[in-house]
């Protein structure tokens, strides 16, 4: 909050002085001693704008933004030129969930003072909570040339970016929040929240973890650390995670998503579809929700539900690209569907789009051809995707093939012939570990064919076992 100079006679610098004490302290009855004071001179004169304003900085502090709006209001009224007096009507309007309001105000603050960092910050936060987020990261953008060590603004605009997909960037912009305020559960929080959409849950764990021994309840860090182990494929760690997140807090829509993934995880669909519905009654317009619903509708064979709730998806969240490569995959789209329409737009965009968004929209339309029947262009556009794919996956041919070539020779006929009738009578499991079409089906139908040996399918024994 920025506050205005009260000046005059004694009862004004009595104000005042009893104004900076409660600013300064933050303590209740300093806080109520100021507010007081001013409630008297605006009783005698209610065109003082000054003590109104100033009433609106002390209601704001106690939280009581509904007394805020009021005092700022009049506060306004009195000071028709004055940028604070709008600067600080957004912020208390964004924490009435205005979002807004909080622009026009901003908006209005700007034009007189375009230079304030901390307005376009509310501002930004203000186009986020509308998920209008390309434009609340250039708001973010504006205060960090203004301040570039603005913690918030480094804050908001990493959350920002980490919505768009901008993850590098994300974590770039928390780092260097985190070089300012190295302790900041929420600073931890949110770079932990980055590592987990970089699909890098190691080091997500080791961010959270810095987070809640910071802070014990933060309910998000919890959240986000239950997503990082189910990333981890531990989702009875995970749901542990996600369980406890709610019992502190059964009204964050986030967590019952996770709860609710962990649970599909766990093959507890039915009540996983439960805590979905927990989540999107909480918050009916989140594309994320939606969309992970629509998976697990599809996975059961419930396709219509499926296709309809991540067309419920897609409204929300147009630009979303995954999202319409999961519809292709619940259901066949008409050459005239919207969903084809927008796909083809997105791609003719040309490297506008990222690189990630431009392999599912390559594979989505290669879904829809082949539905089509018209091969020729859904292989064009696998090929396509698959060149994308390929950009974005770190694979050394040589090595592996020296790995490969090293093998043939370590196996070769004579080591078979050599160990011939030295079979372990063990009754310890067998591991088939293999490349998808590399043959481990076939090797596993040959040994199960065996009287001693019973087949189990793909389990992922090996994989958790491997990540500990």
């Amino acid at each position: 909050m920025t506050n205005l100079a009260l000046a005059g006679d004694g009862k004004r610098r009595r104000a005042s002085a009893a104004f900076d004490r409660a600013v300064a302290s933050q303590n209740g009855d300093e806080i109520d001693k100021a507010s007081k004071f001013l409630k008297k001179m605006l009783a005698s004169d209610a065109r003082d704008g000054q003590a109104a304003f100033r009433l609106g900085v002390l209601h704001f502090m106690r939280r009581r933004y509904d007394d805020a709006l009021r005092a700022f209001t009049q506060a306004a009224r009195a000071l028709p030129r004055e940028p604070v007096v709008r600067a600080n009507l957004g912020a208390v309007a964004l924490a009435l969930g205005r979002a807004e309001d909080a622009i026009f105000w901003c908006d209005e603050a700007l034009a007189s003072k375009p230079d304030a960092a901390k307005v376009w910050n509310t501002r930004g936060a203000a186009l986020r909570a509308l998920r209008r987020n390309e434009e609340a990261a250039q708001s973010f953008e504006r205060a960090l040339g203004l301040d570039p060590n603005f913690v918030d603004a480094l804050s908001n605009h990493g959350c920002a970016l980490n919505e768009l997909g901008r993850n590098d960037e994300a974590l770039s912009a928390l780092d260097k929040a985190l070089a300012i305020q190295p302790h900041s559960s929420p600073l931890l929080c949110n770079r932990g929240a980055v590592l987990v959409n970089l699909e890098r849950p190691a080091d997500a764990l080791i961010s959270l973890d810095k987070a809640l021994a910071l802070a014990p309840d933060n309910v998000v860090a919890i959240n986000n650390r239950a997503l990082a182990l189910k990333m981890l494929d531990r989702p009875e760690e995970a749901l542990v995670c996600a369980t406890a997140a709610l019992a502190a807090d059964p009204k964050q829509a986030a967590s019952w998503m996770t709860q609710a993934g962990v649970l599909a995880d766990l093959g507890r669909v039915d009540e996983a579809l439960a805590s979905f519905d927990r989540g999107l009654a909480l918050a009916p317009r989140d594309p994320a929700g939606l969309a992970n619903k629509g998976l697990v509708l599809g996975e059961i064979g419930r396709f219509a539900e499926a296709a309809a709730t991540l067309r419920e998806a897609i409204a929300l969240a147009p630009g979303r690209a995954s999202l319409y490569y999961n519809l292709t995959q619940t259901t066949k789209l008409a050459p005239d569907d919207p969903a084809v329409a927008a796909m083809k737009a997105r791609l003719a965009q040309g490297e506008t789009p990222p690189a990630t968004d431009r392999v599912f929209l390559h594979y989505g339309l290669a879904k829809v051809h082949e539905d089509l029947g018209e091969w020729d262009a859904s292989f064009r556009h696998l090929s396509a995707g698959a060149a994308l794919k390929r950009g974005l996956v770190h694979y050394d041919e040589a090595a592996t093939l020296g790995d490969m070539a090293r093998t043939a020779q370590v196996f070769d006929r004579q080591m078979a012939a050599r160990l011939e009738g030295h079979g372990d009578d063990s009754a310890r499991p067998i591991f088939i570990v293999g490349m998808p079409r590399s043959g481990s089906t076939l090797v596993e139908q040959i040994l199960s064919s065996h009287a001693g040996v019973s087949g189990l399918g793909e389990i992922g024994a090996f994989g958790k076992a491997m990540r500990g």
